[in-house]
């Protein structure tokens, strides 16, 4: 099994939790299921496999059932943070109709076609920052507990699998996070050390 994955991290309640996220998608299935959301940008036609950004390329749109203005409001950001501020109509449907996507996939596709992701959140208020350094100690804890959101899925979603090659690891930029002694190194040497994985080398 050959894997990619793509993760991310927050903070809420005024830094007190820390929530990472871990998605975790098979190689073979990753453009499928990028084609698959792209075209849930289509609100006009759910059958829609083909949506572009530019209007004048769109079938839909030449067929005179959709809009310029359409395709600009579809082309949205998806993310949280934007919901909080006010919830269009493109958010919130396409939204949705990934989540339903998200959750039929899973009960009727292959293993190979499995949608995987593990979240964990963190009370850092409950935490004894002594036993992670005394400098940067967010980020310490963040280090040591990004590695354990990676490894735990690992172990049990893909434990039926002899070979695990995790092809690529994706994480947003995060100045505080990219520039930690830690960062680049930890979680890749931790896993290879542990034998759950082969870490894909880039020539």
């Amino acid at each position: 099994m050959e894997l990619e994955i793509f993760s991310d991290e927050t903070y809420i309640l005024n830094k007190r939790y820390i929530g990472i996220g871990c998605l975790f998608v098979p190689t073979s299935f990753k453009y499928k299921l990028a084609n698959k959301l792209i075209s849930y940008r289509c609100l006009n036609d759910a059958d829609n496999s083909k949506w572009l950004i530019d209007h004048n390329s769109c079938e839909i749109f030449k067929k005179g059932k959709c809009t310029e203005k359409n395709h600009i409001n579809n082309d949205c950001e998806i993310h949280y943070a934007k919901f909080r501020k006010g919830m269009s109509y493109s958010r919130k449907t396409i939204s949705t109709k990934w989540i339903q996507m998200l959750v039929n996939n899973n009960k009727f596709c292959s293993e190979e076609e499995k949608i995987y992701f593990n979240i964990l959140f963190l009370d850092l208020e409950k935490l004894d920052s002594k036993f992670f350094g005394e400098d940067k100690t967010n980020n310490n804890i963040y280090n040591r507990f990004y590695k354990t959101t990676i490894v735990g899925p690992l172990k049990y979603f893909f434990k039926k699998y002899n070979h695990i090659t995790i092809k690529e690891i994706f994480h947003d930029i995060s100045d505080d996070k990219n520039s930690h002694e830690y960062f680049k190194w930890h979680t890749p040497f931790i896993l290879d050390g542990e034998r759950i994985l082969q870490l894909k080398k880039k020539k």
